[in-house]
């Protein structure tokens, strides 16, 4: 989305893409009604790292004990990687438990390590 909404046209992912956590929210091919209300909204796309994402699980765990999936993580991993600044008001939705337990398991245990 970030790439399209950049170059004004919708941009495929192209092969070989990289894996990630927020296999949920990744798409290869931005669809056209979605990709026409963003850029008439002038909506502006930002990208996190899986580390980034596993950061906001752990926070999400270790300081409220909700088990958050990566792609619900993003915006909270945003706020806390500084890629955007809050402003009074600002909330951040984390929803949804679709992660893998092992996945979870080792997010958390890396906080130990």
């Amino acid at each position: 989305m970030g790439r399209s909404l950049e170059k004004g046209e919708i941009v495929p992912v192209g092969p070989g893409a990289p894996a990630t956590y927020c296999d949920a929210i990744q798409t290869l091919r931005v669809a056209p009604l979605t990709f026409g209300i963003l850029q008439r909204r002038e909506a502006r796309a930002l990208a996190v790292t899986d580390d980034e994402v596993a950061d906001a699980i752990r926070l999400a765990w270790a300081k409220h004990q909700l088990v958050v999936e990566p792609g619900a993580a993003v915006g909270l991993a945003a706020l806390l990687a500084g890629k955007i600044e809050p402003v009074e008001n600002t909330v951040a939705v984390l929803s949804g438990a679709n992660i893998d337990p092992a996945l979870l398991a080792d997010i958390i245990a890396e906080a130990a390590a």
